[in-house]
């Protein structure tokens, strides 16, 4: 057998197992079918551990894995669980912008998270500057935002 043929029959035999069509289906119940904001908000997650480490190396912090674990699967479960219950919700209610208000706010939640390591990592950089007044001026703590 060549590697072509190989690779068909283990396609052939994962698309075949009932467990994971079952798996499949009750995502698919539980969270709709997949959006563009899915793999998003998986990007931003990401991207936010991967500048938050940045960022606490830059800061000179120590990192143990224990701890990022954790916190990531922490933040991976409170996310799948409020988007399944915005899903359900949803449903229930008829209300069928529920999930996508759900999405949006996890999506910005990731990218401001995202820009606070940026800022944390680099704070004299003149993005870091900016990306601080941008963020000053929104939760009020600045009147104008920058003009640099």
């Amino acid at each position: 057998m060549d590697a072509r043929s190989d690779l068909a029959h283990y396609a052939e035999r994962f698309l075949e197992a009932w467990p994971l069509k079952l798996l499949l289906g009750l995502l698919t119940w539980l969270y709709g079918p997949w959006q563009e904001a899915y793999g998003v908000l998986i990007a931003l997650v990401i991207l936010d551990t991967i500048t938050g480490v940045w960022a606490s190396r830059r800061e000179g912090r120590t990192i143990r894995s224990a701890i990022l674990r954790a916190k990531s699967l922490t933040k991976v479960g409170f996310y799948a669980a409020a988007l399944m219950m915005a899903s359900l919700a949803g449903r229930i209610t008829g209300l069928n912008g529920l999930l996508d208000l759900a999405l949006t706010f996890a999506i910005i939640s990731e990218a401001l998270s995202v820009a606070e390591n940026l800022i944390r990592a680099y704070p004299e950089h003149p993005l870091g500057r900016y990306l601080r007044g941008l963020l000053e001026a929104r939760t009020g703590q600045r009147k104008d935002p920058p003009t640099d």
